[in-house]
Order: C-alpha cells, then structure tokens, then sequence
C-alpha cells in the first residue's frame, strides 16, 4: 500500500511537470508594453529570448511610435534599455504599413514606415543598435532627416521609389541585412532593394546584384539565366538572411524559394513555383522553418466577406531538386478576416524546427504518419503573431493588445 501510495505520487507529479502553454504574466500587460495602446508590429527572435512591440496610434498624425525591446531571463522578461520614440514628423504623413524587426542576439532592431501620399519621402527605414556602455540604443548608420530622408543609408536610388519604401521590411539575424521594397507611383510591379552593412565605413550600402555581367541596383534572381525582378507582393527572409520566400507573383496563385549566391551576387531559384492545384488564388502567404527544412506555405482565395487559407507545407528534396509536400491531407480552410487582422506579422501558418508541429491562425496541429491532425486551439483562441519552440505571442484585433506564452 506504501509503495501503490508513492506510486501514485509520482504519477501525479510527473502529470503536473508534463509541459504546457502557459501565459507569462511579466510581459503580458499591455500597460508595461504598450503606450498608445493602438495599432502594433511585434517580432521575436528565432531563440524566443528577445521580444520587441511597436504601438501608435494612427488617428493622431503626431503620435508617438514607441519601440521597446524585452530580454528573457530565467522565464522572466525585463525591458532592454530605455523606450525608443521613432516618431517621424512628416507633413501629411500617412501610413500604410509599417513593421518592426530584432535580430537574434537582441542587440539590433529596424523599423520601417511606409508614405502613401503627400509627403517629401517614400518612406522611412530606421536601424538601430544596443550600446551596452550607455544602456541605450543609437542610431546604426545614417538616419537621414524628416526635411531630407534621401540623406539616410537605407533609400532607394533617386525617382525609383515615390511610395511604400519600406514595405515588408526584413533584417536578418545578425542585424547586418536589410531588405526592403518600394513602389514608383502606385504601379502594379514593386521594387525590392537589399542593404548590408559595412563595418569599415559605418554605413549600410545597397548591394549591386550582377547576372551574365549585367549590374543592376534592385534585387534580381536567375531564373535559368534570365534576370527576373523581385515583383512580389510580399517576401519572408529566413534570418541568416541567404533565403527568402516570395508570393504574390505575375503568375498569379504561386510563390517561390530564392537562396543567396554570394559568389555571383544573386538570387537563385530554389525548385519550381509551389502551389496547390485546387486553389485559384492570386496569392499566397508563408514563412521558412528555422531549420529551412520545410517551407510553410499559405494558399487562400477571396470570399464575399473574408479571405479563405489552406495552408500547405514543403520539404525540400535533395534528390530530385523540388519540394514535396509534408502530410496528406493539408489543414481545413479557415474563414480569415482580412481586415481585421491585417496588421499581424507574416499572417499565415508557422511552424516548428522540424515541421512536425503547426500553429494556423488559432489553431495548434501536429503530424502523425504524415496526416496532419488538429491538436488544440491556441490559448484564448487568438491570433498567432509569432511563434517557436518555446514562445507563442497572440495578437487581439480588437483592441491592439498581445498576450506572450511560454511552453514550460
């Protein structure tokens, strides 16, 4: 009977140890993280140790955008150093998008900020640096001014861009990769532009991307040895920054994996388009894994009163040099209100390391014998922002707050 008794002890104290989401009360408090309690951009590195949240609030043209940035430390996060306020007083100053990026070591972050009319700029991209003698962040590179914005390190070329710069913003994991995109005067093709950064010189220079000896100042790819310009609608860069997911092509319903050749200066086509057949779409969303072993790819199609996704997920095969979709059965469409949710970061599906595990708008599947299955929802049933291993931070729409959980 004593040992059925210790027996059952341990049963019960293993059961209470087995992991679960739970919610981290020491960031989750939207009077710690947010000011303007408005419109948000959130990003967490790939290790889950860094977290940075940028609120404004858009009905006031001369609001405050404040910048934080939250270390973790023994399952407690603390801010890093002090707010940032990267208010950009522009006349008429519209926004479109705007994002906020932190690399991995939380020791650099990016914010962008996109004109839609009326002002002296296209645009806006700010980085920033961690200087841990001051304890403060300053300026990475030149910042330019409101008066002349062509003054700073990361801009277009002069007349390329006129709106949108910034658009779909990416730094990469080190902090020393910028990619960004711009559009000349509301056209249907959009232009990307990458940026690293030169240590010699303390500034970022626009990369010149080459092909068949041909320069040219945009992002391009090889596309069996055709110069393809970066046209799409929206990109993910993995964060060592040598891929990149785009979507939203001219060939309508497909996207496409590119990889950095640093030897020739330039993209390259990973595999063919991915699409799913049953879709007619004219776009798709998607992110890479932190492994880059599986691409998760989001297909959807437009109801009469939302955005309908079937996400898809890709292995890549060495062998036959194409990606192979990872499970049978895919996911069920979720009703997705655009509107709604259209400031989340990277809407779409994420996944795990390993691609085993899926967190889809609210909802958390698994793989098992290559079926996917519905494992829970999401706590609170909101919307996935970010997630990996161990973080998941849901964003509520509604009221531009985030809840952070931690699996432990």
């Amino acid at each position: 009977m004593v040992f059925a008794g210790l027996f059952s002890a341990l049963v019960k104290q293993e059961a209470a140890a087995a992991p679960s989401w739970q919610l981290d009360t020491s960031i989750s408090n939207d009077n710690q993280a947010i000011s303007n309690g408005n419109i948000m951009q959130t990003d967490v590195s790939d290790d889950g140790n860094y977290f940075i949240v940028m609120d404004r609030d858009v009905n006031n043209t001369s609001a405050i955008d404040d910048v934080k940035v939250f270390e973790r430390s023994n399952n407690s996060w603390t801010q890093k150093g002090p707010t940032v306020n990267v208010h950009v007083d522009v006349i008429n100053w519209t926004y479109s998008y705007f994002s906020a990026q932190i690399n991995n070591t939380g020791d650099t972050f990016a914010v962008a900020f996109d004109e839609l009319s009326g002002s002296a700029a296209a645009g806006y991209v700010h980085v920033y640096e961690y200087n841990s003698s001051t304890s403060s962040w300053v300026a990475k590179g030149n910042h330019g001014t409101a008066a002349n914005p062509e003054y700073s390190d990361i801009y277009p070329p002069s007349g390329a861009v006129t709106r949108d710069w910034g658009n779909c913003m990416q730094l990469s994991g080190d902090g020393n990769r910028v990619v960004c995109r711009g559009n000349l005067s509301n056209s249907a093709v959009d232009t990307y532009y990458m940026f690293d950064w030169n240590s010699s010189t303390n500034s970022w220079d626009r990369v010149i991307h080459y092909l068949n000896g041909t320069p040219y100042d945009y992002m391009i790819y090889d596309d069996n040895g055709t110069a393809r310009k970066f046209n799409f609608s929206l990109i993910y860069m993995h964060k060592d920054g040598d891929m990149i997911f785009g979507t939203w092509t001219p060939q309508q319903n497909s996207a496409r994996v590119l990889t950095w050749d640093a030897v020739n200066l330039n993209w390259s086509l990973m595999g063919g388009n991915l699409h799913h057949s049953s879709f007619s779409s004219s776009g798709s969303q998607g992110r890479i894994s932190k492994n880059k072993l599986v691409v998760t790819l989001t297909n959807g199609y437009q109801t009469n009163t939302a955005y309908q996704y079937n996400p898809r997920i890709y292995e890549w095969n060495a062998t036959t040099s194409s990606w192979d979709e990872r499970g049978t059965n895919g996911f069920t469409g979720i009703p997705y209100n655009r509107q709604a949710n259209w400031l989340i970061s990277h809407i779409g599906a994420l996944p795990n390391t390993d691609g085993t595990r899926v967190v889809y708008s609210n909802k958390i599947y698994t793989l098992s014998n290559n079926t996917w299955s519905e494992e829970s929802s999401t706590p609170n049933s909101l919307y996935v922002a970010h997630y990996n291993e161990n973080v998941l931070v849901l964003v509520d729409e509604s009221n531009r707050s985030f809840e952070m959980y931690a699996y432990r």
